[in-house]
């Protein structure tokens, strides 16, 4: 019984250092927005798409949030890429766990 009890610890003290880190680097919404234009439908699109959903989740936009993580959702199940929807599945997670009403998901 203790070790999900562990994991469940490790995961959020990573979890945590993941985002700490990731906000050291931070993106600005435009330069995501060029990506996005600019790059083909591969990974590099896809991460950009998942930085602009939690960019726009942490300004509090939660349809521009939920909008870009189905994008990178969408893409990345079409290329079978993993972690683009690991990520996407996180944003969506984020605006469902903040609490409000949202009628986007169904």
């Amino acid at each position: 019984m203790q070790r999900p009890y562990l994991i469940s610890i490790l995961f959020c003290f990573i979890f945590n250092i993941a985002l700490t880190g990731a906000s050291a680097q931070y993106v600005s919404i435009d330069s995501l927005r060029k990506i996005i234009n600019t790059a083909k439908e591969d990974t590099v699109s896809i991460d950009a798409m998942n930085w602009m959903s939690f960019r726009f989740y942490q300004k509090g936009s939660l349809d521009s949030s939920v909008f870009f993580a189905k994008q990178a959702l969408s893409r990345s199940e079409k290329i079978n890429f993993k972690s683009g929807k690991g990520f996407a599945y996180l944003n969506i997670g984020l605006v469902r766990g903040s609490g409000m009403e949202y009628s986007a998901f169904a």
